[in-house]
């Protein structure tokens, strides 16, 4: 290739002929994926419904199309002919209907509620008779249902299927002939709580409240579904709500879609079957509001709230959120340009182990340049979206398109509010384990990189942090007098102290502790683990690390963080696509576990004052090691719920 167009075509010309090779592969790894799943324990009734029709598709298939495992439900027609919501409310209520008649208090508790939308799941054999126009919310919409449908199956649907993505709470009534007086009192205390506490995940009425059990009969059918996304079932216990009524928190009930569920999976024939999949649903709603860092509370306990005070989540600005963004794909990989041989190599990785998720793509995969102006508006949207408050990009002192300014100078034409800050790596794209280190950057390479990014620092969109622009600098150690560089007052200098030998809390001369980003790296002995049933590839000659051991540690470190540093939330690491049987595995990371990690970083920043509270993400787009909040076809657009449902909207 001889400049960075070139590539670009040669990338596609080489994509569409491994086209052939990779359909006939991937076909071959489901099969393969099947087998295996059948013979480990948990895996037999799990890898099938996730993977085989995820395998057979080949590389032009994924590039083009969006995808989704509720395909047949979309097609089916039950959710496409409803109008999608242009100015939602921040409540929907979810009611199943399975009599003609609707519920004499409904209609009392929707205008009780004030400002929600209403969906209506019609399982009754009368629903062409009726009309629900005249109900008292934003907007009414009816999806027809089979009246042999289980409403866990309707709320997996609707979650995977999005429509419930623009709501910070959602109420769920699976029977409306059980909603009584009370019931208008109740929920109106707790949308009120649930606006006020942001630990709230989950409320229900006293009595239908249960506490699982590791040896519950429904125990099985969880960590099936947990296996999933390869957590386990943990042996403490937890609340859930088996009712006709509860209030959850809507990015519990979004993120569902991480699942997968399709209708197969709620598919059992007896009503004793059919009871046992209603509970194991409710316990899974429960165990992931636990693991997502959010308390559940009875009705009774919210009784002194007063339903009058609500908090609007546009007004709760908790913390900013920042994103790493990597030199140019997929971080400091040698020899390639992203959307060339970068993409290649992300787009024909192996699964590993029964469930691994490999390749692990974008969700809208069209293997463009990060700098080019279709992506950089796609991201910036996102930005905005979700409440990020922009991106860290990683730049180097080299002189080549590899140095990350390209892809800071895109992102300021975008026209977006979003901020940015710089972060200055001392390595270069040839900087990684297994290779030559270059030498120490000298005080005149310093001099002579500060002098080229003032204009950056100037920027009007500058990330600022104690009220001076914000500079990120990544192996400190790496240059010299890097003390000096802390006395500079044009800017706030923030090191990233990783944990290691290398790491540093480094002071000014006045002796003021300078801030830091506390970094950890996820592949240590103390995250190692793993989990009964994994069938690893004969061929891995390398530990699995557990994502959970590695949150629960960082989460525990955050709680001790001096008041010069500040947090860092690690997405996922996985580098299969790098190393492949000598990846490095960070297994079971979740949005859910994301959620209650990022949660953590945000809270314990609360006593600083609005300008100091900066979390880190790790990271934007490493698609080489799956950290990655921008969506996947893994997680979709689960991970920025989370955030957004941290930071509000």
């Amino acid at each position: 290739m001889t400049n960075a167009q070139n590539a670009k075509t040669g990338s596609r010309a080489l994509l569409l002929r491994l086209r052939r090779l990779l359909g006939r592969t991937r076909r071959g790894v489901g099969r393969r994926l099947i087998q295996v799943g059948n013979r480990v324990g948990g895996g037999g009734a799990v890898a099938p419904s996730i993977h085989a029709d995820f395998r057979s598709r080949t590389l032009d298939q994924w590039s083009l199309g969006r995808k989704t495992s509720f395909g047949s439900a979309i097609q089916a027609g039950w959710v496409r002919e409803t109008p999608v919501i242009d100015e939602p409310a921040p409540t929907v209520v979810v009611v199943h209907m399975r009599e003609a008649g609707y519920g004499a208090h409904l209609e009392t508790v929707l205008s009780t509620l004030g400002d929600v939308d209403l969906i209506i799941i019609d399982s009754s054999s009368e629903a062409g008779t009726r009309a629900f126009d005249s109900l008292p919310a934003r907007s009414v919409r009816v999806l027809r249902f089979g009246p042999t449908k289980s409403a866990a199956l309707a709320l997996a649907l609707l979650a995977g299927t999005g429509f419930l993505d623009p709501y910070d709470v959602v109420i769920r009534v699976r029977d409306a002939s059980a909603l009584t007086d009370r019931s208008a009192s109740d929920l109106g205390h707790a949308l009120a709580a649930f606006s006020q506490r942001f630990e709230l995940g989950l409320a229900a009425p006293r009595l239908n409240l249960r506490r699982a059990m590791p040896d519950d009969a429904s125990a099985a059918g969880l960590a099936a579904w947990l296996w999933r996304l390869q957590m386990s079932r943990d042996h403490d216990d937890f609340e859930y709500s088996s009712g006709a009524v509860s209030v959850q928190r809507g990015f519990v009930i979004q993120a569902l879609k991480s699942f997968h569920f399709i209708e197969p999976d709620f598919d059992e024939a007896g009503p004793t079957s059919l009871a046992e999949l209603e509970e194991s649903f409710d316990q899974l709603l429960g165990y992931l509001t636990r693991e997502s860092g959010l308390a559940t509370v009875a009705f009774t306990d919210l009784a002194d709230v007063d339903p009058t005070t609500r908090v609007d989540a546009p007004k709760r600005a908790r913390a900013r959120v920042v994103a790493f963004r990597s030199i140019g794909l997929g971080g400091n990989r040698p020899a390639v340009e992203a959307g060339s041989g970068a993409w290649t190599e992300i787009a024909i990785a192996q699964p590993l182990y029964s469930g691994h998720w490999q390749p692990n793509l974008p969700l809208d995969s069209t293997f463009d340049t990060p700098d080019s102006p279709q992506t950089v508006r796609h991201q910036t949207e996102l930005l905005e979206q979700y409440g990020l408050e922009g991106f860290a990009f990683r730049v180097t002192a080299m002189s080549d398109s590899r140095d990350g300014f390209h892809a800071v100078d895109a992102f300021l034409k975008s026209g977006t509010d979003r901020q940015f800050c710089l972060v200055w790596s001392p390595g270069s794209a040839f900087d990684f384990p297994g290779n030559e280190r270059p030498p120490k950057i000298t005080q005149g390479e310093s001099a002579a990189f500060l002098e080229r990014i003032k204009s950056y620092l100037e920027h009007p969109r500058a990330l600022t942090l104690a009220s001076r622009p914000l500079l990120v600098v990544e192996k400190p150690h790496r240059i010299v007098a890097f003390d000096k560089l802390l006395d500079d007052a044009r800017f706030t200098v923030l090191p990233v102290d990783d944990g290691t030998s290398t790491g540093i809390a480094p002071r000014s001369a006045d002796g003021t502790t300078q801030a830091s980003i506390r970094l950890a790296d996820p592949l240590r002995p103390d995250y190692r683990g793993q989990p009964d049933g994994l069938d690893t590839d004969r061929r891995y000659n390398r530990e699995v690390y557990n994502y959970a051991s590695f949150a629960d540690q960082r989460i525990a470190d955050t709680w001790t963080l001096e008041e010069h540093e500040l947090p860092a939330v690690t997405v996922d690491y996985d580098s299969t696509s790098l190393e492949r049987f000598h990846a490095g595995l960070l297994l079971g990371a979740n949005p859910f576990t994301f959620h209650r990690w990022l949660s953590a970083a945000v809270t314990v920043l609360g006593d600083r004052e609005v300008g100091e509270r900066l979390v880190f993400v790790q990271a934007w787009s490493d698609w080489f090691v799956r950290a990655a909040l921008e969506p996947s076809e893994r997680f979709e657009n689960s991970y920025l719920l989370a955030v957004r449902a941290i930071v509000g909207r």
